[in-house]
């Protein structure tokens, strides 16, 4: 179900009020302010929310967006937390720094949770019905800071059509999932489709180098083995990984870093790849451009043995509100509202997204993963967390430069590897 479905539900609001939040019997006035970076499907779904909510409340919902979540969205956070101007903010979960990592090196979104700058949660009456996993993924000694709206799953779609036409069945291990691209290119299908353009290079390292590393390291917190000495850039474990991540872009469609992410939907809706790499939060999108196209899931092996290659899970957006906005109390029933079972049934239909509360909220998206469904590894436990004021060559934006220079063939893995080995122990690591 779509924008429209919400759409649909508007005049019935009436109706679904005592469902879905407890309203005085004096309407509600004044208004929200929220923001959000640019994912189509949730924007759309918190759009019709805010319409929703508007509509029973008589709270007005102001939502500012941003693309490009690392640079348009970043500046409109920092705005936001400088000026007071919004209430209520997107941001990724707060995550525990790693043990060794120093506090000026946390994410500026961490030092927010750190710092105050969101309001702690755990009274809210919607927390009780929240998963474990999730409310872990939000808190920071002992707090809560936000309520995550799901895990999204990287990983390989595939084209169902394609797949039967030439007999093919979804790969388990690295190697089948080579043979299997070589066969597609020799039928003159392209078979992965990519897209890195458009500022989100960050991509080759979440969507590539994770599901490798995840393959070679298993459960182990590879961020924790970095800081803690235990794991190094030029084991033959990561080299494995570096090596690897490269062999897959050969399968990619040629352009792939000049590919614009946003057109990634619906190039692939359009059948000019058999395979997709790209998060569960794209399949709305793909399903609104093609309604009729079956789709199916595998994660995108890393290894030679099937049981260690399993999806990247990614706890997505999670809304905090700022302590110091101009309408927390209407921030506060703005979450609630949100959280409420028929409503956050429709953002999970809306994104795919896999649920963070206790119940049943389908979607096609999670009829396309299958038994793969909520199945994987944080991301955030497989990769080292980059210190922001380290060494040249450790900062993210020349950490990922590097990456694509290993990924088109300008620098051989072992010399990338070598070259950030250094920095990390210039840092007594």
């Amino acid at each position: 179900m779509r924008r429209a479905a919400f759409r649909s539900l508007l005049p019935a609001a009436a109706l679904l009020a005592s469902a879905l939040v407890p309203l005085t019997s004096e309407a509600a006035t004044g208004q929200v302010n929220i923001i959000e970076w640019v994912n189509p499907p949730a924007v759309s779904a918190t759009k019709a929310i805010d319409a929703l909510f508007q509509a029973q409340t008589h709270i007005k919902a102001n939502l500012t967006t941003a693309v490009n979540r690392t640079t348009n969205y970043a500046a409109l956070e920092q705005t936001s937390v400088q000026s007071g101007s919004q209430d209520i903010m997107a941001v990724f979960p707060i995550q525990p720094y790693p043990p060794g990592m120093p506090s000026t090196d946390l994410s500026r979104e961490q030092l927010w949770g750190v710092d105050g700058v969101y309001l702690p949660l755990n009274n809210q009456p919607w927390v009780s019905r929240m998963l474990p996993a999730s409310r872990a993924a939000q808190t920071y000694n002992g707090k809560l800071y936000g309520l995550n709206t799901g895990v999204y799953q990287i990983g390989v779609f595939y084209n169902k059509a394609i797949f039967a036409k030439y007999h093919l069945t979804p790969p388990t291990t690295f190697n089948q999932y080579m043979a299997l691209a070589a066969k597609l290119r020799k039928d003159g299908q392209t078979p992965l489709w990519f897209g890195t353009g458009a500022g989100a290079a960050i991509y080759e390292w979440v969507m590539l180098m994770d599901s490798q590393l995840m393959a070679i390291y298993g459960n182990t917190n590879v961020d924790n083995a970095f800081w803690s000495g235990k794991a190094k850039f030029t084991s033959p474990q990561f080299l494995q990984a570096l090596k690897q991540a490269k062999e897959i872009t050969t399968t990619m469609e040629p352009n792939w870093q000049g590919e614009d992410w946003t057109g990634m939907p619906g190039a692939f809706a359009s059948g000019k790849a058999a395979m997709l790499l790209d998060g569960s939060w794209d399949m709305a999108s793909v399903l609104q451009a093609n309604p009729k196209m079956q789709i199916g899931y595998f994660p995108l092996p890393g290894s030679n043995v099937a049981a260690r290659n399993v999806s990247i899970l990614q706890p997505d957006l999670t809304w905090v509100v700022l302590k110091n906005g101009k309408d927390r109390a209407q921030a506060l029933k703005w979450l609630d509202f949100f959280s409420q079972p028929k409503v956050y049934a429709e953002y999970v239909k809306e994104t795919g997204i896999s649920p963070s509360f206790v119940g049943n909220y389908p979607s096609a998206t999670q009829k396309i993963l299958g038994s793969w469904l909520s199945k994987g590894l944080l991301e955030a436990n497989a990769e080292p967390a980059l210190p922001a004021s380290g060494p040249f060559a450790l900062q993210p934006s020349n950490f990922y430069n590097t990456l694509q220079q290993v990924l088109t063939g300008q620098l051989a893995p072992q010399k990338a590897a070598q070259e950030w080995q250094a920095a990390w122990n210039s840092m007594g690591k």
